[in-house]
């Protein structure tokens, strides 16, 4: 009797162990299909396509151009600045950014990953990402920093861990264009 509920105690736990370690991860759940629309800054230069009503503040000389998808918690915006001068070449550029993606990190308490320096044409650029809790809600965000003489951008997307929408903020990204007067 006694070796029976040892053995039926084992087994219980083989199973349980086979269970627990036998679980996927949860997938992100397909995010619903994205109306694009069109918007052009004649004063920011730029031109995107945003997921929603572009909707545009300005704190001091920083200008926000954002858009929220209808009911989805995700956020995809260009804030631009002109800076007091522009770089003297790339290398100073590159120190500029990193400059700013510390303080950025610092002020903010993320931890960036996957950073790439890379030129977009011309322009000295960077790009990284951070996971973070945005009330309550684990956020993925992406960010492309990117100079043009004296104009700082920075271009980015944020969106439920749980949702499926990395191609959506790719696709905004990739949508984004410097308009020259």
């Amino acid at each position: 009797m006694k070796t029976s509920i040892v053995l039926a105690a084992l087994i219980v736990a083989v199973c349980f162990v086979s269970l627990s370690f036998g679980q996927t991860p949860e997938k992100p759940t397909p995010a619903p299909k994205l109306e694009w629309q069109s918007y052009s800054s004649a004063s920011g230069r730029f031109s995107a396509s945003f997921p929603g009503e572009v909707f545009v503040d300005q704190e001091g000389n920083v200008i926000h151009a954002h858009a929220s998808p209808p009911d989805i918690d995700a956020d995809f915006r260009i804030t631009y600045t002109d800076r007091t001068a522009a770089d003297a070449d790339a290398d100073a550029s590159y120190a500029e950014l990193e400059r700013i993606r510390k303080a950025t990190a610092e002020s903010q308490g993320i931890e960036p990953q996957n950073i790439v320096k890379f030129m977009s044409g011309p322009y000295p650029s960077m790009v990284f990402n951070y996971t973070m809790d945005a009330d309550g809600t684990k956020a993925h965000y992406r960010v492309w920093y990117l100079i043009d003489g004296r104009r700082f951008y920075q271009i980015s997307y944020g969106y439920p861990a749980d949702k499926a929408m990395q191609e959506d903020g790719e696709a905004f990204f990739k949508s984004f264009k410097i308009n020259r007067q």
